[in-house]
């Protein structure tokens, strides 16, 4: 587990290495919101136990920022990148050592149009690069997401609490000729419940469905808590294993992530 200690102590330095300065915000939002975006960066370390006897330790930095547009209407900007530890086999990795290395450019574009009431929804596209320095920590193909959510903001829940779903859609092209297609179908239901001061507990599984491939289908159990852990930062710990694993994903993963609002 050596490397496991490695890729925490470089998240920790990376937390320790970022500067305080945010400005004043809404309590009651703390970043979960997709159609009420705040700038933000986010450092994450997620460890993933694959078929028992592969580990991967993928740790990333994600950069959102929101720019008002005009009558009412916000776009969000997405930048993410992950760099991995793994042991995971590929034409890379024949001998599975512990190999580490970048994965795929992720970035996105997320229109929010103004809302009135209780519901808000917003549509956008994500693009995702084949940058993976190995074959294990990438798919190889470019890759385009449209992308749609729609929330509901319950007044008998907490301030800061919603529910809804995300739909989108992953095609890939171009790229490796050896690799495989993508054609994935992915549904979001969200709900996040904000707790007792600023705490909150959040469901927000990734359904999946290839279309490639047998129509096989990937739910897991989602379970996110977190809380304000300053001003303009959050903590959280997100705990996901497979309930239907067709696609064989992975057994199980745990997730830390420290967000600095801006």
């Amino acid at each position: 587990m050596r490397f496991l200690v490695t890729a925490f102590a470089a998240f920790c330095i990376c937390v320790v290495a970022t500067t305080d300065g945010v400005a004043a915000e809404e309590e009651d939002n703390l970043g979960q919101t997709a159609t009420r975006p705040r700038s933000r960066l986010d450092l994450r370390v997620k460890y993933t136990q694959i078929k028992s006897d592969v580990e991967m330790v993928k740790l990333t930095a994600r950069v959102d920022h929101p720019i008002d547009i005009g009558n009412g209407w916000k776009l969000n900007t997405r930048v993410s990148q992950g760099f991995f530890f793994s042991d995971l086999p590929s034409s890379d990795n024949r001998d599975r050592e512990m190999e580490e290395g970048f994965g795929d450019l992720l970035t996105q574009a997320f229109f929010i149009p103004p809302s009135d009431g209780n519901v808000a929804f917003g549509f956008g596209l994500r693009a995702i690069f084949p940058t993976a320095t190995q074959d294990q920590l990438g798919s190889g193909k470019y890759s385009v997401v449209p992308i749609g959510v729609i929330l509901h903001f319950p007044t008998w829940l907490p301030a800061g609490s919603f529910v809804g779903l995300g739909i989108r859609n992953e095609i890939g092209f171009g790229g490796d000729d050896d690799r495989d297609d993508i054609h994935e179908l992915q549904i979001v239901p969200v709900a996040n419940i904000r707790l007792s001061g600023k705490s909150f507990v959040s469901f927000f599984p990734t359904i999946r469905r290839d279309w490639k491939d047998d129509n096989d289908m990937f739910f897991p159990f989602d379970l996110e808590f977190g809380r304000a852990i300053g001003k303009g930062k959050v903590g959280s710990l997100r705990l996901q294993a497979p309930m239907v694993n067709e696609q064989n994903r992975y057994d199980w993963t745990l997730e830390a992530r420290v967000t600095f609002l801006f």
